[in-house]
């Protein structure tokens, strides 16, 4: 089977086509219908997190705001959210200059991110072809003390 795979270089993401073999590659997709390009995302994309968590304002330099660790664990909750159920992993997780959180699938020829601006709500965008693209709000709730809940503080946030 093919699928689409990233190459990450110091510019850019490039998209390959990788050869991979075994049925857990096969039919899997989320409920937006893109496609699960690799299972090993997600232990890096959620470890991306904890390394957001150790920007400070200005970390661009010219005056960019840090990120709020609520903002964060928002994130990471809503990521193991995603992960439990089975969807994939985003392609890239990464801070704006503005503190807020940008998550983006880039499963060609499909799209869609997550800007995540206050805590445990996001605006989702949604991209794929042959519709018209799909704008929506989705609030989720803080964690419970649970499982969930330690699996986040293992994230150290």
């Amino acid at each position: 089977m093919i699928i689409d795979r990233p190459a990450v270089n110091a510019t850019a993401i490039v998209w390959t086509k990788t050869e991979v073999s075994g049925s857990e590659f096969d039919n899997i997709t989320s409920p937006t219908g893109f496609a699960l390009r690799t299972i090993d995302e997600w232990p890096r994309q959620l470890s991306r997190i904890a390394k957001l968590k150790l920007l400070k304002d200005n970390w661009d330099g010219e005056g960019a705001i840090a990120p709020s660790r609520e903002l964060l664990q928002s994130l990471a909750h809503l990521l193991r959210i995603h992960q439990e159920n089975g969807y994939p992993a985003p392609s890239r997780i990464v801070p704006t200059v503005d503190g807020i959180i940008a998550i983006e699938w880039q499963m060609p020829p499909r799209f869609a991110s997550l800007e995540i601006a206050r805590p445990y709500e996001g605006e989702w965008l949604i991209e794929q072809p042959g519709y018209r693209p799909e704008f929506r709000v989705e609030k989720w709730s803080p964690p419970t003390v649970s499982a969930s809940w330690s699996q986040i503080h293992a994230l150290h946030l």
